[in-house]
């Protein structure tokens, strides 16, 4: 019995900018279902480090 491993492809890349408040730095994994990246959250003045987990889009 073989086993297969898919992981999700998502159009979002390292430098890329999500609803112009997220700013993606670098994947940190990748599943079946999505991508984890970490990324700076700009809000104003205000700025944080956070996780985002992108999706991938189902046909």
């Amino acid at each position: 019995m073989q086993h297969h491993l898919f992981f999700a492809e998502v159009p979002f890349k390292t430098g890329d900018m999500i609803k112009e408040i997220f700013t993606l730095q670098h994947k940190l994994g990748s599943g079946s279902y999505g991508v984890i990246f970490s990324a700076i959250y700009s809000s104003g003045p205000n700025q944080k480090h956070v996780a985002i987990k992108l999706e991938k889009i189902l046909p």
